[in-house]
Protein backbone atom coordinates (compact mmCIF):
# COMPACT_ATOMS: atom_id res chain seq x y z
CA UNK A 1 0.00 0.00 0.00
CA UNK A 2 1.12 2.97 -1.21
CA UNK A 3 0.08 6.60 0.90
CA UNK A 4 0.89 9.90 -1.04
CA UNK A 5 -1.76 12.08 0.49
CA UNK A 6 0.55 13.68 2.89
CA UNK A 7 3.00 14.00 -0.17
CA UNK A 8 0.39 15.81 -2.50
CA UNK A 9 -0.12 18.43 -0.16
CA UNK A 10 3.78 19.04 -0.28
CA UNK A 11 5.64 21.98 -1.74
CA UNK A 12 9.15 21.96 -2.30
CA UNK A 13 8.20 26.06 -1.96
CA UNK A 14 8.05 25.17 1.60
CA UNK A 15 10.22 22.41 1.90
CA UNK A 16 13.81 24.53 1.08
CA UNK A 17 12.76 27.82 2.78
CA UNK A 18 10.39 29.46 -0.53
CA UNK A 19 8.58 31.17 2.41
CA UNK A 20 9.02 34.25 1.44
CA UNK A 21 7.59 33.77 -1.81
CA UNK A 22 4.57 31.81 -0.06
CA UNK A 23 3.58 34.86 2.31
CA UNK A 24 4.03 37.76 -0.59
CA UNK A 25 0.85 35.78 -2.11
CA UNK A 26 -2.23 35.76 -0.98
CA UNK A 27 -4.65 33.23 -1.93
CA UNK A 28 -8.11 31.62 -0.67
CA UNK A 29 -7.71 28.09 0.50
CA UNK A 30 -8.58 25.36 -1.82
CA UNK A 31 -9.69 22.43 0.23
CA UNK A 32 -11.42 20.71 -3.08
CA UNK A 33 -9.05 18.30 -5.11
CA UNK A 34 -9.78 17.76 -8.82
CA UNK A 35 -8.80 14.22 -9.65
CA UNK A 36 -7.50 13.78 -13.50
CA UNK A 37 -6.86 10.47 -14.84
CA UNK A 38 -7.37 10.86 -18.59
CA UNK A 39 -6.25 13.87 -21.10
CA UNK A 40 -7.62 17.31 -20.35
CA UNK A 41 -7.54 20.97 -21.30
CA UNK A 42 -8.79 23.62 -19.33
CA UNK A 43 -9.18 27.17 -21.26
CA UNK A 44 -11.80 30.28 -20.92
CA UNK A 45 -14.38 27.99 -21.23
CA UNK A 46 -13.51 25.28 -18.31
CA UNK A 47 -11.50 27.45 -15.64
CA UNK A 48 -12.78 25.88 -12.64
CA UNK A 49 -10.98 28.53 -10.22
CA UNK A 50 -11.10 26.82 -6.91
CA UNK A 51 -9.68 23.85 -6.93
CA UNK A 52 -6.20 21.83 -6.36
CA UNK A 53 -5.60 19.47 -9.35
CA UNK A 54 -3.78 15.76 -8.72
CA UNK A 55 -2.79 14.18 -12.29
CA UNK A 56 -2.59 10.83 -12.43
CA UNK A 57 -5.39 8.76 -10.82
CA UNK A 58 -9.10 8.76 -10.84
CA UNK A 59 -9.67 9.06 -7.05
CA UNK A 60 -8.04 9.97 -3.52
CA UNK A 61 -9.05 6.01 -2.45
CA UNK A 62 -6.83 4.82 -5.74
CA UNK A 63 -3.92 7.34 -5.02
CA UNK A 64 -4.46 6.26 -1.52
CA UNK A 65 -3.53 2.58 -2.39
CA UNK A 66 -1.67 3.53 -5.72
CA UNK A 67 -4.19 1.80 -7.83
CA UNK A 68 -5.24 2.18 -11.76
CA UNK A 69 -2.20 4.68 -11.97
CA UNK A 70 -2.81 6.66 -15.39
CA UNK A 71 0.04 8.97 -16.90
CA UNK A 72 -2.65 11.91 -18.65
CA UNK A 73 -1.85 15.10 -19.92
CA UNK A 74 -3.35 17.99 -18.49
CA UNK A 75 -2.74 21.13 -20.59
CA UNK A 76 -3.56 25.02 -19.72
CA UNK A 77 -4.42 27.43 -22.07
CA UNK A 78 -4.94 31.48 -22.29
CA UNK A 79 -8.16 32.03 -19.94
CA UNK A 80 -7.58 29.46 -17.23
CA UNK A 81 -7.39 30.67 -13.84
CA UNK A 82 -6.73 28.54 -10.87
CA UNK A 83 -6.60 29.50 -7.42
CA UNK A 84 -4.90 26.11 -5.98
CA UNK A 85 -1.92 23.48 -6.95
CA UNK A 86 -1.25 21.30 -9.39
CA UNK A 87 0.00 17.76 -8.60
CA UNK A 88 1.52 15.30 -11.24
CA UNK A 89 1.84 11.52 -10.67
CA UNK A 90 3.15 8.39 -12.41
CA UNK A 91 5.09 10.25 -15.52
CA UNK A 92 1.66 12.49 -16.56
CA UNK A 93 2.44 15.49 -18.13
CA UNK A 94 1.43 19.10 -17.27
CA UNK A 95 1.39 21.56 -20.28
CA UNK A 96 1.05 25.25 -19.39
CA UNK A 97 0.83 28.03 -22.47
CA UNK A 98 -1.45 29.67 -20.88
CA UNK A 99 -3.53 30.96 -18.10
CA UNK A 100 -2.82 31.97 -14.53
CA UNK A 101 -1.78 29.91 -11.38
CA UNK A 102 -1.69 30.74 -8.20
CA UNK A 103 -0.21 27.74 -6.71
CA UNK A 104 2.56 25.55 -7.68
CA UNK A 105 3.46 22.62 -10.42
CA UNK A 106 4.78 19.96 -8.75
CA UNK A 107 5.90 17.22 -10.42
CA UNK A 108 6.62 13.44 -9.05
CA UNK A 109 7.33 9.89 -10.12
CA UNK A 110 9.10 11.12 -13.69
CA UNK A 111 6.29 13.30 -14.98
CA UNK A 112 6.75 16.07 -16.96
CA UNK A 113 6.20 20.12 -16.66
CA UNK A 114 6.29 22.01 -19.99
CA UNK A 115 5.66 25.70 -19.37
CA UNK A 116 5.73 27.77 -23.01
CA UNK A 117 3.77 30.72 -21.55
CA UNK A 118 1.21 32.13 -18.06
CA UNK A 119 1.83 32.74 -15.20
CA UNK A 120 2.45 30.45 -11.63
CA UNK A 121 3.61 30.75 -8.50
CA UNK A 122 6.28 28.08 -8.52
CA UNK A 123 7.27 25.09 -11.18
CA UNK A 124 9.35 22.37 -9.05
CA UNK A 125 10.67 18.70 -10.40
CA UNK A 126 10.71 15.55 -7.52
CA UNK A 127 11.58 11.74 -8.33
CA UNK A 128 13.51 12.22 -11.47
CA UNK A 129 10.66 13.97 -12.72
CA UNK A 130 11.56 17.10 -15.18
CA UNK A 131 10.36 21.01 -15.76
CA UNK A 132 11.38 22.78 -19.31
CA UNK A 133 10.26 26.28 -19.22
CA UNK A 134 10.28 28.24 -22.31
CA UNK A 135 8.52 31.05 -22.25
CA UNK A 136 5.79 32.39 -19.36
CA UNK A 137 6.59 34.09 -15.94
CA UNK A 138 6.93 32.29 -12.57
CA UNK A 139 7.93 33.34 -8.83
CA UNK A 140 10.51 30.59 -8.75
CA UNK A 141 12.01 27.21 -9.90
CA UNK A 142 13.32 24.29 -8.74
CA UNK A 143 14.41 20.62 -7.95
CA UNK A 144 14.86 18.06 -5.40
CA UNK A 145 15.71 14.12 -5.42
CA UNK A 146 17.62 14.12 -9.02
CA UNK A 147 14.63 16.08 -10.67
CA UNK A 148 16.03 17.79 -14.06
CA UNK A 149 15.25 21.70 -14.96
CA UNK A 150 15.48 23.19 -18.11
CA UNK A 151 15.07 27.00 -18.36
CA UNK A 152 15.33 28.48 -21.63
CA UNK A 153 12.72 31.64 -21.83
CA UNK A 154 10.21 33.35 -19.58
CA UNK A 155 11.02 35.22 -16.10
CA UNK A 156 11.74 33.93 -12.88
CA UNK A 157 11.08 36.41 -10.62
CA UNK A 158 12.33 35.58 -7.48
CA UNK A 159 15.20 32.83 -7.41
CA UNK A 160 15.94 28.97 -8.49
CA UNK A 161 16.67 26.50 -6.11
CA UNK A 162 18.46 22.77 -6.47
CA UNK A 163 18.85 20.07 -3.80
CA UNK A 164 19.68 15.96 -4.17
CA UNK A 165 20.95 15.31 -7.01
CA UNK A 166 19.23 17.39 -8.98
CA UNK A 167 20.26 18.78 -12.33
CA UNK A 168 19.87 21.98 -13.43
CA UNK A 169 20.24 24.03 -16.81
CA UNK A 170 19.20 27.64 -17.41
CA UNK A 171 20.73 30.21 -19.99
CA UNK A 172 19.59 33.51 -21.54
CA UNK A 173 17.37 34.22 -18.36
CA UNK A 174 17.22 36.93 -15.70
CA UNK A 175 16.59 35.44 -11.93
CA UNK A 176 14.85 38.68 -10.54
CA UNK A 177 15.41 39.79 -6.60
CA UNK A 178 14.01 38.13 -3.49
CA UNK A 179 15.10 35.91 -0.48
CA UNK A 180 18.59 35.56 0.63
CA UNK A 181 20.31 33.72 -2.43
CA UNK A 182 18.83 33.85 -5.95
CA UNK A 183 19.86 30.64 -6.69
CA UNK A 184 20.97 28.00 -4.71
CA UNK A 185 23.02 24.75 -5.72
CA UNK A 186 23.36 21.96 -3.05
CA UNK A 187 23.00 18.29 -1.95
CA UNK A 188 25.37 17.48 -5.20
CA UNK A 189 23.17 19.44 -7.83
CA UNK A 190 24.63 19.89 -10.64
CA UNK A 191 23.89 23.29 -12.07
CA UNK A 192 24.87 25.07 -15.42
CA UNK A 193 24.47 29.03 -16.55
CA UNK A 194 24.59 30.27 -19.33
CA UNK A 195 24.20 33.97 -20.21
CA UNK A 196 22.55 34.58 -17.00
CA UNK A 197 21.92 37.55 -14.78
CA UNK A 198 21.08 37.17 -11.36
CA UNK A 199 20.21 39.77 -9.35
CA UNK A 200 21.55 39.49 -5.82
CA UNK A 201 23.60 36.29 -4.57
CA UNK A 202 24.58 32.87 -5.52
CA UNK A 203 25.59 30.11 -2.76
CA UNK A 204 27.03 27.07 -4.14
CA UNK A 205 27.49 24.50 -1.17
CA UNK A 206 27.29 20.57 0.08
CA UNK A 207 29.41 19.01 -2.42
CA UNK A 208 27.38 21.00 -5.44
CA UNK A 209 28.92 21.38 -8.95
CA UNK A 210 28.13 24.80 -10.76
CA UNK A 211 29.78 25.96 -13.62
CA UNK A 212 28.58 29.60 -15.38
CA UNK A 213 29.24 31.03 -18.78
CA UNK A 214 28.68 34.65 -19.67
CA UNK A 215 27.00 35.15 -16.23
CA UNK A 216 25.99 38.21 -14.35
CA UNK A 217 25.67 38.53 -10.19
CA UNK A 218 24.52 41.38 -9.06
CA UNK A 219 25.73 40.92 -5.83
CA UNK A 220 27.96 37.97 -3.70
CA UNK A 221 29.12 34.16 -4.61
CA UNK A 222 30.01 32.07 -2.03
CA UNK A 223 31.18 28.54 -2.57
CA UNK A 224 31.64 26.71 0.60
CA UNK A 225 31.59 23.14 2.17
CA UNK A 226 33.17 20.61 -0.70
CA UNK A 227 31.46 22.24 -3.44
CA UNK A 228 32.36 23.05 -6.85
CA UNK A 229 32.52 25.68 -9.09
CA UNK A 230 33.85 27.03 -12.71
CA UNK A 231 32.87 30.62 -13.96
CA UNK A 232 34.51 31.66 -17.42
CA UNK A 233 33.09 35.24 -18.43
CA UNK A 234 30.87 37.49 -17.48
CA UNK A 235 31.03 39.81 -13.47
CA UNK A 236 30.08 39.54 -10.17
CA UNK A 237 29.06 42.50 -8.50
CA UNK A 238 30.86 42.38 -4.92
CA UNK A 239 32.73 39.91 -2.90
CA UNK A 240 33.51 35.67 -3.99
CA UNK A 241 34.34 33.52 -1.16
CA UNK A 242 35.61 30.48 -1.51
CA UNK A 243 35.47 28.74 2.43
CA UNK A 244 35.72 24.98 3.50
CA UNK A 245 37.09 22.55 0.92
CA UNK A 246 35.02 24.30 -1.74
CA UNK A 247 36.81 24.91 -5.18
CA UNK A 248 36.81 27.31 -7.61
CA UNK A 249 38.56 28.71 -10.94
CA UNK A 250 37.76 31.59 -12.18
CA UNK A 251 38.25 32.99 -15.97
CA UNK A 252 37.67 36.24 -17.80
CA UNK A 253 35.65 37.92 -15.36
CA UNK A 254 35.20 41.14 -13.67
CA UNK A 255 34.85 41.30 -9.82
CA UNK A 256 33.66 44.41 -8.30
CA UNK A 257 34.97 43.54 -4.55
CA UNK A 258 37.49 41.23 -2.76
CA UNK A 259 38.26 37.36 -3.92
CA UNK A 260 38.67 35.56 -0.34
CA UNK A 261 39.92 32.04 -0.08
CA UNK A 262 39.95 30.20 3.35
CA UNK A 263 39.88 27.19 5.27
CA UNK A 264 41.13 24.45 3.72
CA UNK A 265 39.54 25.82 0.38
CA UNK A 266 41.30 25.82 -2.93
CA UNK A 267 41.29 28.65 -6.05
CA UNK A 268 42.87 26.07 -8.56
CA UNK A 269 42.99 29.38 -11.10
CA UNK A 270 42.00 32.69 -11.68
CA UNK A 271 42.69 34.33 -15.20
CA UNK A 272 41.98 37.29 -17.08
CA UNK A 273 40.01 38.69 -14.49
CA UNK A 274 39.81 42.23 -12.54
CA UNK A 275 39.65 42.24 -9.09
CA UNK A 276 38.09 45.21 -7.60
CA UNK A 277 39.18 45.52 -4.48
CA UNK A 278 41.39 42.68 -2.36
CA UNK A 279 42.99 39.25 -3.28
CA UNK A 280 43.43 37.29 0.04
CA UNK A 281 44.35 33.78 -0.05
CA UNK A 282 44.45 32.16 3.29
CA UNK A 283 44.64 28.46 2.88
CA UNK A 284 46.75 25.55 1.60
CA UNK A 285 45.78 26.21 -2.35
CA UNK A 286 47.95 25.82 -5.03
CA UNK A 287 47.05 28.63 -7.58
CA UNK A 288 47.65 29.82 -10.81
CA UNK A 289 47.07 33.33 -11.61
CA UNK A 290 47.55 34.87 -14.43
CA UNK A 291 46.78 38.37 -16.95
CA UNK A 292 45.02 39.57 -13.84
CA UNK A 293 44.24 42.60 -12.52
CA UNK A 294 44.31 43.54 -8.54
CA UNK A 295 42.52 46.81 -7.31
CA UNK A 296 43.94 46.94 -3.85
CA UNK A 297 46.51 44.70 -1.93
CA UNK A 298 47.26 40.96 -2.18
CA UNK A 299 47.66 38.93 1.02
CA UNK A 300 49.01 35.49 0.38
CA UNK A 301 49.46 32.88 3.29
CA UNK A 302 49.43 29.06 3.48
CA UNK A 303 49.52 28.79 -0.25
CA UNK A 304 51.89 28.02 -3.40
CA UNK A 305 50.42 30.82 -5.99
CA UNK A 306 51.81 31.11 -9.20
CA UNK A 307 51.68 34.59 -10.47
CA UNK A 308 51.74 35.02 -14.39
CA UNK A 309 52.03 38.25 -15.56
CA UNK A 310 50.01 39.73 -12.68
CA UNK A 311 48.91 44.12 -11.68
CA UNK A 312 48.85 44.52 -8.45
CA UNK A 313 47.35 48.23 -8.81
CA UNK A 314 47.57 51.13 -5.88
CA UNK A 315 43.69 51.82 -6.58
CA UNK A 316 42.63 53.43 -3.03
CA UNK A 317 44.52 55.41 -0.19
CA UNK A 318 44.77 52.99 2.37
CA UNK A 319 47.94 51.84 3.68
CA UNK A 320 47.92 48.42 2.32
CA UNK A 321 46.63 49.36 -0.66
CA UNK A 322 48.61 48.01 -3.65
CA UNK A 323 50.37 46.08 -1.73
CA UNK A 324 51.56 42.55 -1.96
CA UNK A 325 52.01 40.45 0.96
CA UNK A 326 53.26 37.12 1.63
CA UNK A 327 52.81 35.69 5.36
CA UNK A 328 52.67 32.87 7.25
CA UNK A 329 54.31 28.90 7.23
CA UNK A 330 55.89 27.70 4.01
CA UNK A 331 53.59 30.34 1.24
CA UNK A 332 55.16 30.06 -1.52
CA UNK A 333 54.81 33.22 -4.34
CA UNK A 334 56.42 33.16 -8.36
CA UNK A 335 55.65 36.27 -9.58
CA UNK A 336 56.48 36.02 -13.96
CA UNK A 337 56.52 39.54 -14.89
CA UNK A 338 53.33 42.24 -13.81
CA UNK A 339 53.82 44.63 -11.47
CA UNK A 340 52.92 45.51 -7.55
CA UNK A 341 53.01 49.43 -7.23
CA UNK A 342 53.24 49.80 -4.05
CA UNK A 343 55.44 47.67 -1.14
CA UNK A 344 56.07 43.71 -1.21
CA UNK A 345 56.08 42.50 2.30
CA UNK A 346 57.59 39.08 3.21
CA UNK A 347 56.93 37.43 6.59
CA UNK A 348 56.91 33.77 8.33
CA UNK A 349 59.13 31.43 5.91
CA UNK A 350 57.43 32.60 2.71
CA UNK A 351 59.37 32.44 -0.25
CA UNK A 352 59.10 34.82 -3.09
CA UNK A 353 60.58 34.92 -6.45
CA UNK A 354 60.26 37.77 -8.80
CA UNK A 355 61.08 37.28 -12.74
CA UNK A 356 61.04 40.00 -15.18
CA UNK A 357 58.67 42.26 -12.81
CA UNK A 358 58.90 45.62 -11.56
CA UNK A 359 58.31 46.25 -7.78
CA UNK A 360 57.20 50.49 -7.63
CA UNK A 361 57.35 50.54 -3.73
CA UNK A 362 59.82 48.76 -1.34
CA UNK A 363 60.85 45.23 -0.75
CA UNK A 364 60.81 44.21 3.35
CA UNK A 365 61.16 40.94 5.31
CA UNK A 366 60.85 40.29 8.58
CA UNK A 367 61.44 36.47 9.94
CA UNK A 368 62.65 34.25 8.29
CA UNK A 369 61.82 34.30 4.52
CA UNK A 370 63.24 34.03 1.09
CA UNK A 371 63.27 36.50 -1.97
CA UNK A 372 64.61 35.83 -5.19
CA UNK A 373 64.73 38.61 -7.68
CA UNK A 374 65.91 37.92 -11.23
CA UNK A 375 65.77 40.34 -14.16
CA UNK A 376 63.22 42.87 -12.48
CA UNK A 377 63.19 46.34 -10.90
CA UNK A 378 62.89 47.75 -7.79
CA UNK A 379 61.39 51.55 -7.49
CA UNK A 380 62.07 52.12 -3.87
CA UNK A 381 64.28 50.48 -1.21
CA UNK A 382 65.34 46.60 -0.12
CA UNK A 383 64.96 46.35 4.15
CA UNK A 384 66.04 42.59 4.31
CA UNK A 385 65.08 42.48 8.67
CA UNK A 386 65.11 38.78 8.16
CA UNK A 387 65.86 35.82 5.55
CA UNK A 388 67.49 35.97 2.51
CA UNK A 389 67.22 37.91 -0.57
CA UNK A 390 68.84 36.92 -3.87
CA UNK A 391 69.54 39.56 -6.67
CA UNK A 392 70.14 38.51 -10.02
CA UNK A 393 70.31 40.94 -12.32
CA UNK A 394 67.80 43.09 -10.46
CA UNK A 395 67.89 46.36 -10.64
CA UNK A 396 66.86 48.76 -7.38
CA UNK A 397 66.53 52.61 -7.63
CA UNK A 398 66.78 53.04 -4.00
CA UNK A 399 68.85 51.75 -0.82
CA UNK A 400 69.06 48.03 0.13
CA UNK A 401 69.82 47.35 3.79
CA UNK A 402 69.56 43.70 4.76
CA UNK A 403 70.91 41.56 7.24
CA UNK A 404 71.79 38.92 4.67
CA UNK A 405 71.78 38.92 0.88
CA UNK A 406 72.53 36.05 -1.47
Amino acid sequence: MKIITSRRSQSLLSAISFAAVILAITRPCTAIVRWVDTDATLDELNPVEDYNYSVGYASQHDANHDINPTSPTLTLTDGTSIWGDIRAFNGSTIAMQGGTLLGDIDAYETSHVAMTGGEARGLIAHDQSSIMMSGGTIQAVGAIDAGTVSVTGGTVLTWAQFFGTSTATISGVTIGSGGVYNIWASGESNVTLSGVIVSQDVLVDDAAYLVASQTTLDRDLLVQDNANAAFDGGQIGRDVSIINDATLSISNMQIGGSLTVRNSADMTSLHGSRIGNDLIIDAPTSSIISSTQIGDSATISKAAVEFDAVTVVHATSVSTGGSLLVTSGDTKVQMLGGSVSHNVNLSGRAAFHLIGGTIAGNLDTTGTPTATLTAGYIAGNIHAGGGQVMLNGTSVAGDAVADRFG
